[in-house]
């Protein structure tokens, strides 16, 4: 067993443990800022709130916050149970490109598939799931639509996005991944890289798979659900006396979502080449511009648009990681 191999599976297990850590940290923290959640009313358009906007003419007796309704834990908890089954599909797509990296590295898995598995299904179990019931109870809090189609099929009657909003998601990330694709080539890789027509073989097939479940649904429900609703609701509740979300909360959380998006993109860096102040810049530059588009998509229609811009920006992604090479 050689050094370099040494090397890169302890930079694997470090990779794994951080990205865990970072995350379950983050979800305890905002799990004890989350204790007021239950006293806040839902601020969804439903009927009632339609009469307390005074742009909407009723006849009927004035509302008070008491009229509003307030989020069911039953449902966010059925919801939750989708959500985790989804990120379970995410997690266990991850496993293939998982295993060859440590077979070509010289550290094969002394276990099984199925072993794997259990772990990943735990893993995901704790992780996506706090962050999946904590997302949907802070979005729920501070007036965001949280994952409006998924709460429907679990049980809700709130109003759900309309299928367009879903075709323009993943027209949008189509582009925003050619755009992460040019800027990448133009900028960062300019004449460092040549084209050639990639093949459609089982790598690739993996990667798409990965990009698409694990990229598509694990991280958005941690990024955009879990965090951007998070990070919207403390801001509310620091910075504003009458509890209403401004445009600057949504904003100011779709930014800093998305520089945490990117920054956690360098640990596996490190496993390519050496973190230099370019390659951080680059991965904090090309992942913004997806973590911006689908922050953006989450506060305007829900968790399920930005996880269909996220797996459809992946497709000229992956095509163009196999397609430019140095």
């Amino acid at each position: 067993m050689n050094n370099k191999c040494i090397s890169y599976s302890v930079k694997i297990s470090l990779y794994s443990i951080a990205q865990y850590t970072l995350a379950a940290t983050a979800s305890v923290i905002l799990h004890l800022s989350f204790r007021w959640i239950g006293r806040l009313p839902v601020q969804f358009p439903t009927e009632t709130s339609m009469q307390r906007d005074k742009s909407f003419k009723s006849k009927g007796p004035e509302l008070t916050e008491d009229d509003v309704p307030r989020p069911s834990l039953a449902l966010h908890l059925r919801a939750t149970i989708i959500l985790v089954v989804l990120c379970l599909l995410g997690s266990f797509s991850t496993l293939p490109m998982l295993m060859a990296a440590r077979a070509n590295a010289g550290q094969a898995y002394t276990m099984g598939l199925l072993p794997l598995m259990g772990i990943a299904a735990l893993q995901t179990l704790v992780l996506f799931g706090l962050a999946a019931f904590l997302g949907l109870r802070a979005a729920a809090a501070c007036g965001l639509s949280g994952a409006p189609f998924i709460v429907r099929c679990a049980g809700g009657n709130g109003p759900v996005p309309v299928v367009r909003s879903f075709l323009i998601a993943a027209g949008l990330g189509i582009i925003a991944g050619l755009m992460v694709v040019a800027a990448d080539l133009m900028v960062f890789q300019a004449g460092a890289t040549r084209f050639s027509m990639p093949a459609f073989d089982r790598s690739l097939g993996l990667s798409l798979l990965t990009g698409v479940l694990y990229g598509g649904v694990n991280e958005e429900v941690l990024m955009r659900l879990f965090l951007v609703s998070g990070l919207v609701y403390l801001l509310v509740r620091i910075f504003t006396k009458d509890r209403k979300m401004r445009s600057w909360h949504q904003w100011t959380a779709i930014v800093i979502a998305a520089l945490v998006f990117g920054a956690a993109h360098l640990p596996f860096t490190s496993l390519l080449t050496a973190l230099t102040p370019l390659i951080i810049l680059r991965a904090l530059v090309l992942n913004g511009i997806v973590g911006l588009l689908c922050g953006r998509l989450y506060v305007l229609f829900g968790v399920e648009a930005a996880m269909i811009a996220h797996a459809a920006a992946h497709l000229p992604l992956q095509l163009a990681v196999k397609a430019f090479q140095p």
